[in-house]
């Protein structure tokens, strides 16, 4: 029998499709959607439940203006319990930022800012919250 792309390529009904939310169809989502590595993106996912890798993977791929399509963020971030109390907190170290209560030097400021609101979510909440900039230790950032 001679080799024709019909038999040679693998059919659908003897494989199995990989389900929307598995974590293997996620990981590729995540590196389509950042760029970042399989092993990245595994890494980052893979402690998650299914329902938060899900909304993780969802939001890259929606783009949000705060973030670079690279720079991952912590997934307590898309948790509904903290997410409402995180926001809150950027916003409020935003303004401080801006009124120059972060210091007013114009390097550093993304810094100044994640750090308050690490100290912040952990001394008003108790959760610990892990900035871009270590989840993205890759990224150079002012």
């Amino acid at each position: 029998m001679a080799l024709s792309q019909e038999n040679w390529q693998p059919r659908q009904d003897n494989m199995t499709a990989p389900n929307e939310s598995s974590l293997a169809t996620l990981v590729m989502r995540l590196r389509a959607a950042t760029g970042i590595s399989v092993l990245e993106s595994k890494a980052v996912l893979e402690p998650l439940s299914e329902q938060h890798r899900l909304l993780y993977v969802e939001r890259f791929e929606r783009g949000a203006p705060w973030f670079y399509a690279s720079l991952l963020f912590d997934p307590i971030e898309v948790d509904p319990e903290y997410s409402d109390l995180i926001e809150a907190i950027r916003l409020e170290a935003r303004n401080k930022l801006d009124a120059g209560e972060l210091g007013d030097a114009q390097r550093g400021r993304t810094a100044r800012m994640w750090g308050w609101m690490k100290q912040e979510l952990k001394a008003r909440h108790n959760i610990t919250w892990r900035t871009p900039w270590e989840m993205s230790p890759w990224i150079a950032l002012d």
